[in-house]
């Protein structure tokens, strides 16, 4: 839209799958999930519908086509089928801590009697086996050489690109970082993955949680504490 002082654009639109992907794991931590079925279901069926390109809706629409691997090396885009987004699927970028936090809600409120009574009376869109395994393959991509994860991309620049930061307000933002909250979410992530699916991609899964844990334990300062940056 145009202000007073020009153009301006809005990245996001809310940030709901964020933060409702945390309340679904302090219901299930606090053991409430199932004390509280009709807020744990609607849980369920939002994040069912926002995963990226994982519905049918999501999947007849034009954006679909572009995950193809002819469109995804012409336009040097990611994968996205199987992410989560920070607030719903129109938003439509992956993000790692994002996904991370997705799949744990998912897998939470699926060890729930509520979930699964919807799910075996057909009130419920199920979250297939396929769809998380899209999820965990989102977060294997998304780890760093370093061994932790970034946000929206890996790391795949140089650090002089920051002189062509265009922007008046954020500092190294031309190319993707590893950070602790990042890492922290994609890491317990797979961890909660390998739990339930001990046989998928064993070999990789359990790799990227042993090179997630040593950069992690690498970047803490002295002092005992890790520097944030969200």
């Amino acid at each position: 839209w145009v202000a007073e002082d020009g153009m301006k654009m809005q990245g996001y639109n809310g940030s709901q799958c964020w933060d409702t992907s945390f309340c679904a794991q302090a219901l299930f931590e606090a053991g409430l999930v199932d004390t509280f079925p009709e807020t744990s279901t609607k849980i369920w069926s939002y994040l069912e519908r926002t995963q990226i390109l994982s519905t049918e809706v999501s999947q007849a629409s034009p954006a679909f086509e572009f995950e193809g691997n002819e469109y995804r090396q012409q336009f040097y885009r990611h994968i996205s089928q199987g992410g989560w987004p920070f607030s719903t699927s129109a938003h439509g970028w992956p993000i790692s801590d994002c996904t991370g936090e997705g799949l744990k809600a998912s897998l939470c409120l699926y060890k729930s009697e509520c979930v699964q009574k919807g799910l075996k009376e057909g009130n419920l869109r199920p979250i297939s086996d396929e769809r998380l395994f899209q999820a965990a393959n989102i977060l294997l991509t998304y780890q760093n050489e370093d061994g932790g994860w970034a946000t929206y991309e890996n790391n795949r620049g140089w650090g002089w690109y920051e002189q062509l930061n265009p922007s008046e307000v954020f500092g190294d933002i031309m190319i993707d970082y590893s950070y602790v909250e990042c890492s922290m979410a994609s890491l317990t992530a797979l961890v909660d993955f390998q739990e339930r699916f001990p046989d998928h991609r064993k070999e990789d899964i359990q790799h990227a949680i042993d090179k997630g844990r040593d950069f992690l334990k690498g970047i803490q300062r002295d002092d005992g504490s890790w520097y944030g940056s969200w």
